[in-house]
């Protein structure tokens, strides 16, 4: 298949821009055809001389300088190429880090959803603790607090009942002191001085 050049494009445009100079010469001497081709034939022929000039300029440019002009394009169009696929394995070392870090992200939320679990169920477990710490201390507390009112309560009937017993004793010696007379009380402490002698 025909490939365009840019030799061959340079050529075409040439020849294009040389069409409407040709033309015009044709044009402007067509009635004098015969006396310019018999005055000055092909040397007086301007636009057929420009066009050699131009591509003589073009092959000249094609020996000088074109060669490298096409190595550097062909340089250039390479480290072009080359800088595309770097930047493309680039993207996928960044795809791939992508991936690991979003891996790594959601393993760290498994992680941070597994210990606000385990945080929530510890706190669970420590209220209950301490709801049963606290239920067990009030008990304590109320038993203490009835085995201390039942001695406080113990301990006033005992000094009450003392208190009646020795009243009563002293009201029941009185009254026995005075309905018996002095000799019946000397008999009865004689009686019990003699019963202790012989206990003894």
């Amino acid at each position: 298949m025909f490939r365009r050049t840019p030799l061959t494009l340079m050529l075409l445009t040439a020849a294009w821009l040389a069409l409407p100079a040709v033309g015009l010469a044709a044009a402007a001497g067509h009635g004098a055809a015969e006396e310019e081709h018999a005055v000055g034939g092909i040397w007086d022929n301007l636009p057929f001389w420009g066009l050699i000039a131009f591509l003589g300029f073009l092959y000249a440019i094609r020996k000088l300088g074109w060669d490298s002009f096409l190595t550097g394009m062909r340089e250039r169009e390479e480290n072009e190429l080359r800088l595309i696929g770097e930047a493309a394995q680039l993207r996928e070392q960044a795809l791939e880090r992508l991936r690991h870090y979003q891996g790594q992200m959601e393993a760290l939320d498994e992680h941070v959803r597994e210990a606000l679990a385990e945080a929530q169920r510890d706190a669970d477990h420590t209220r209950r603790d301490i709801r049963t710490v606290a239920q067990r201390e009030a008990e304590l507390v109320r038993q203490r607090a009835e085995v201390e009112i039942e001695r406080v309560r113990n301990q006033s009937l005992s000094e009450i009942f003392e208190a009646t017993v020795d009243r009563i004793t002293r009201e029941a010696e009185a009254r026995i002191r005075a309905r018996l007379s002095p000799t019946v009380q000397q008999k009865l402490i004689d009686a019990a001085v003699a019963e202790f002698t012989q206990q003894a």
